[in-house]
């Protein structure tokens, strides 16, 4: 409903844009996770490790996004709604 809506107002895919982006910062969002030490560090190691491993790109995005959920302290059942 929110990309329809999205769509209708500035005709631009909405999930075509964030993808997009989101390939785009991903080097500069790992060096930021690889320099975390400490509990968090500890917490995006498994996530790191994954992006290191060649993997398609659903799965690199999808270890970007959940790391940095860790990384800004969210709540994964508050991003990933049905998800836990």
């Amino acid at each position: 409903m929110i990309k329809a809506e999205f769509g209708r107002i500035t005709t631009i895919s909405l999930e075509q844009s964030f993808m997009y982006n989101l390939d785009n910062y991903t080097p500069t969002r790992i060096a930021l996770m690889k320099a975390k030490g400490g509990v968090l560090g500890t917490k995006l190691r498994p996530f790191l490790e994954t992006l290191s491993q060649n993997q398609s790109i659903d799965m690199r995005r999808d270890s970007v996004i959940r790391s940095l959920r860790l990384y800004l302290g969210e709540k994964q059942q508050d991003l990933f709604e049905g998800k836990a």
